[in-house]
């Protein structure tokens, strides 16, 4: 029979493990407001110094239920316990959050709580359990608790909670100066203002209020749903069984945006900016009303320009984290193999509402997506050429070569080489027939060799033959140039 022994992980070890598991600055925030909203909190504010020759920290100050001795001392403890049913509001995962979020960019986390006018303080010093290799954690003296930054602000409350991140060794390493840290900081945290803008925006937009510095935060709104021009698609719940053999219900309700050009600068800052419209499409996952995932297609269909102004939220339950694969960060999700038909129709159909509305009002004359330039209309009844961001090849070859996460960023440049067109250059050119409209022999072998690689691509997507694919490829600029089929054909290609 096998002898059981006490086998423990070296706490220097596991803490600076917990310190890599992948937070960025703003994830980490968020995980500290999960647990304020968690609290019942209605006010939750962050501070940190304004003045650069002051010493760092990051505070969290949250109006919520508070937390007693024996409370603060299990939220600190690594794997914290939890007993009894999950709140309808606990946006916690793995009694991990609050340690890991904090390790990932601080070596000293503390956090003075209060209930009842009873305030106690606790934290960890990594230095200290690096130094001891024990898990002591320190509770600090009445005087102690004074010197806490921010602590004033708790003070005066009868229920709260203050959380405090000191010493960004992993942030300062990459800099030169303390004032470096300040600035770095600053910016980053201004960057997380947008963050919890979105992230939380069910929230913001209700009753919560969430302010860096005094300077409250504004919710966004990805699906801009009191606009009048909103599309709504239906409403659909479907049943999903936990782990506790009990189900439950996950929601999915499609949304197409108002076109551009039906958007005020009020609406475009509430999207979060111009660039959002074309990098907001895709799914919006929402845990508790709390976004976790978001901009993608989870692969059930690719990005493209005519998508942009298609959005799907779903809505599930914190009882179905194992089910969706929620990891620690709260940042990732995967989407239930029950699931995966519906959600390919509804990303179907909104998909082709998004790229109908998007042609609507191009006023194209001959839209044609073989081709990767295109003429439209204007209102002044004047044509333009502009880049096909439509075109087989360009989405193709996007999707073929960029992380979906690029996307935008691509066809933003796109749409800038589009519109800087010399005109009056290759007019001028053409009229004393200097122009010169053949490829070299190098472009052509760099365009035939992306022919046959795109060729390769769709043959075993479609299952399909490679003469087949290759034919279908070849109806298409730029390998519909007369000089590459030809070349093509001589390889045995064609």
């Amino acid at each position: 029979m096998s002898k059981k022994i006490l086998n423990p992980p070296s706490p220097k070890m596991l803490i600076n493990s917990i310190r890599q598991i992948g937070y960025s600055f703003e994830s980490a925030v968020s995980d500290i407001i999960d647990n304020s909203i968690s609290a019942s909190a209605k006010n939750i504010d962050i501070f940190f110094p304004v003045n650069s020759d002051e010493k760092m920290y990051t505070a969290f100050v949250d109006d919520g239920s508070g937390m007693s001795r024996k409370g603060v001392i299990n939220a600190l403890k690594i794997g914290s316990s939890f007993e009894g049913e999950r709140k309808q509001n606990d946006l916690g995962r793995f009694g991990l959050g609050l340690k890991s979020a904090s390790f990932s960019q601080c070596r000293k986390l503390t956090v003075a709580s209060k209930v009842n006018d009873q305030l106690v303080a606790f934290g960890w010093d990594i230095d200290d359990v690096e130094k001891s290799n024990e898990w002591f954690c320190n509770e600090y003296s009445s005087n102690e608790i004074k010197a806490i930054p921010q602590i004033d602000k708790i003070s005066i409350l009868k229920n709260g909670t203050l959380v405090v991140w000191r010493e960004f060794d992993l942030i300062s390493s990459k800099l030169e100066s303390v004032k470096d840290l300040h600035r770095q900081l600053s910016n980053i945290l201004e960057l997380t203002r947008t963050h919890i803008g979105l992230h939380f925006h069910r929230y913001l937009n209700k009753k919560l209020v969430i302010s860096i510095n005094n300077v409250p935060i504004v919710g966004l709104d990805p699906f801009l749903e009191n606009h009048l021009k909103i599309e709504k698609g239906q409403l659909s719940s479907l049943s999903l069984k936990a782990k506790n053999n009990q189900e439950y219900t996950v929601q999915i309700q499609p949304y197409t945006l108002p076109h551009y050009l039906d958007l005020s600068d009020e609406d475009i800052a509430l999207l979060g900016g111009i660039d959002k419209i074309r990098a907001g499409q895709g799914f919006y996952i929402y845990r508790q009303e709390r976004l976790i995932v978001h901009n993608t297609w989870f692969g059930i269909g690719a990005k493209a320009e005519v998508f942009k102004y298609a959005r799907i939220k779903v809505d599930i339950p914190n009882t179905l984290d194992d089910i969706w694969d929620i990891d620690v960060k709260k940042q990732n999700a995967a989407i239930p193999a029950k699931l995966l038909a519906h959600f390919r129709k509804t990303v179907g159909d909104i998909q082709l509402r998004s790229k109908k509305k998007t042609r609507h009002k191009q006023l194209a004359i001959g839209q044609d997506d073989n081709k990767i330039w295109n003429k439209k209309k204007a209102r002044n009844g004047k044509e333009s050429y502009y880049i096909n961001l439509d075109s087989k090849f360009i989405n193709e070859y996007i999707n073929e070569n960029f992380h979906e996460t690029s996307y935008s960023k691509i066809y933003s440049l796109l749409e800038i080489i589009g519109s800087t067109i010399p005109f009056d250059a290759i007019y001028n050119s053409v009229c004393n027939q200097c122009i010169d409209t053949d490829l070299d022999s190098e472009k052509e072998r760099e365009i035939i060799e992306i022919a046959k690689n795109m060729a390769l691509k769709f043959a075993q997507v479609k299952k399909i033959g490679i003469d087949k694919s290759l034919q279908a490829i070849l109806n298409f600029e730029p390998f519909n140039h007369l000089d590459i089929k030809k070349v093509l054909k001589e390889l045995g290609c064609e």
